[in-house]
């Protein structure tokens, strides 16, 4: 029997039959990891847990999302203190390598330790790599500290979705998952606002120093929260884990983007930094597929389990999404940024994309309770996500000043109820046991859908913009030099002469109007994707009765 027959049957019998093997047990005892066979919490109980859960979210989940937006509204400020804007890449795409990292390996991990030591020892990472972001004197050390942040941040993010499979039915998972979104969307609205008030007051170091006690608190709070699975589902060791299958794809994950951060911005497309880093990146990914299918006992990405439909439909709609979800909240401040905001205004823009974003995700996990359907609520949810990115497309010099905000709020509802959809299609087609393994996949194919965006869109802007503004000021010496000075220091813009600080400004905006394109194709290869899932039936209970 092939991979594709066997995860398609397994799945498939998952639909019919409990999970696991036994009675149902109706005494009350903890819950472990990817354990269906106890008592489901009563309304209160749940209530309970996943108060004090939000709260953790609030105070440890939060503070990753106000992370991602704080860099996001102070990326020109933070890269051009270092003087490397042409690099503004690496700030985002570090804490999403470092996310690439921990997110494959957190659901095998917790499975063995229990998710309580899990989200501790994530939030412990993740305070110690914002520490760093916020003492860093040095852009290597920066870059540094956002990697850290990202492995504690990804881990964070993937446990605390695992702890709602774990306890909840998935008739009613939407809704859990929705709420869970408009505590994640109040840290993306606040942190930009609150990133750029700090940064205007005290300095762009303090809107990460300022997470820390947030943070220490999150960990309090994850400590003493009752009926958080603690209890490990495998009694083996750590040797059970796929770290070399980890670090190879990391590394490869790593290489890729050097080369393609480099290419047309650092070196030309033909130098050997460029070409050798894309050759060793495809070598270690071909590394990767032979430990997954040869050689790990626990694979972090089970490929098998890949070969079911709604498994790689869904894994592969998050990676086109997240590429261009990420990419709009990386280049939409720095489109407000060279119209003349400053990072502040810019700031306000992520409000309605997470007031979208919540709305969006509560509004599909209601409906999906209420109707048990999510293959419709998916294709609505990529009209409003296309349809956004495609009037992102349209931006301008004379663009009205609302219009910004209006298309993130789009991009926000669509993005929102995508993630809730996406998820319910991925969990309903595989066993409960495999959920955190399926889970964690799926947050692999978001982590580097993710990075890949920022950084692909980086590449089109870097090498439109330098084709552009030599078009518009011509060549030689001099004027390289201020393409170069300019493109490494964003403030060195607005010190220029008002004739050829417009010419700048106007190909900034033509180069971020390729960004923007390349936005949408994402758009549409995620809607694609997502056209392919199938539905499912979704239980209300735990055992899948």
């Amino acid at each position: 029997m092939d991979n594709a027959t066997y995860a398609q049957q397994r799945a498939e019998n998952a639909e019919r039959q409990p999970l696991l093997g036994g009675a149902y047990n109706s005494q009350q005892h903890e819950p472990t990891a990817a354990d269906p066979d106890h008592d489901e919490l009563s309304s209160t109980r749940l209530a309970v847990v996943f108060g004090s859960i939000w709260v953790r979210i609030a105070s440890a989940v939060v503070p990753l999302m106000a992370n991602s937006t704080i860099v996001a509204t102070l990326t020109a400020v933070i890269s051009t203190s270092f003087s490397s804007f042409n690099n503004l890449s690496w700030i985002g795409t570090a804490y999403l390598v470092g996310t690439a990292a921990t997110q494959p390996l957190a659901g095998r991990w917790t499975d063995i330790y229990g998710r309580r030591r899990g989200l501790l020892a994530a939030g412990v990472v993740f305070g110690i790599g914002t520490l760093l972001c916020g003492i860093a004197s040095q852009e290597w050390v920066f870059i540094l500290g956002r990697a850290i942040a990202g492995a504690g941040g990804g881990a964070t993010t993937a446990t605390s979705t695992f702890v709602g499979a774990d306890l909840v039915p998935l008739r009613r998972r939407g809704v859990v998952q929705g709420i869970n979104n408009i505590a994640m969307g109040c840290g993306t609205g606040l942190g930009g606002l609150v990133g750029g008030l700090l940064n205007k007051w005290f300095g762009w170091k303090m809107a990460f120093l300022a997470q820390l006690p947030i943070v220490v608190l999150g960990l309090v709070l994850c400590a003493v929260v009752p009926d958080i699975p603690s209890q490990p589902s495998k009694k083996d060791h750590g040797s059970r884990l796929d770290y070399a299958g980890s670090v190879s794809l990391v590394l490869a994950i790593v290489l890729l983007l050097v080369g393609l951060n480099a290419g047309g911005n650092e070196v030309a497309w033909t130098h050997p930094l460029v070409w050798s880093t894309m050759v060793l990146a495809a070598a270690l990914f071909a590394l990767f597929l032979l430990i997954e299918l040869r050689h790990a006992a626990q694979p972090i990405i089970p490929l098998g389990l890949l070969m079911h439909r709604n498994v790689w439909s869904a894994c592969l709609t998050y990676f086109f999404a997240h590429m261009a979800a990420f990419a709009t909240m990386y280049y939409i401040p720095i489109y407000l940024q060279v119209r003349g905001s400053d990072p502040t205004h810019a700031s306000l823009r992520f409000i309605p994309q997470s007031m979208g974003t919540a709305i969006g995700a509560y509004g599909a996990g209601v409906l999906i309770k209420v109707t048990g359907n999510y293959v419709y609520l998916s294709a609505a949810a990529h009209v409003f996500l296309v349809t956004a990115s495609a009037l992102a497309a349209t931006l301008d010099g004379q663009t009205p000043s609302w219009c910004p905000f209006f298309y993130l709020g789009m991009v926000g509802l669509g993005f929102g109820a995508m993630l809730v959809t996406t998820m319910l299609a991925l969990i309903s087609s595989v066993e409960h046991s495999e959920h955190a393994i399926a889970t964690s996949a799926s947050f692999a194919f978001r982590a580097v859908g993710s990075s890949t965006g920022i950084t692909l869109a980086s590449v089109v802007f870097q090498n439109t913009l330098i084709a552009d503004l030599h078009r518009r000021l011509g060549g030689g010496g001099e004027i390289d030099k201020l393409i170069e000075r300019i493109r490494r220091n964003f403030d060195a813009v607005w010190e220029l002469d008002p004739p050829t600080r417009a010419a700048v400004q106007g190909g900034y905006l033509e180069s971020l109007r390729f960004v923007f394109i390349t936005i949408l194709i994402m758009s549409v290869a995620s809607m694609a994707c997502s056209l392919v899932m199938r539905q499912n039936k979704l239980h209300n209970n735990l055992a899948r009765r």
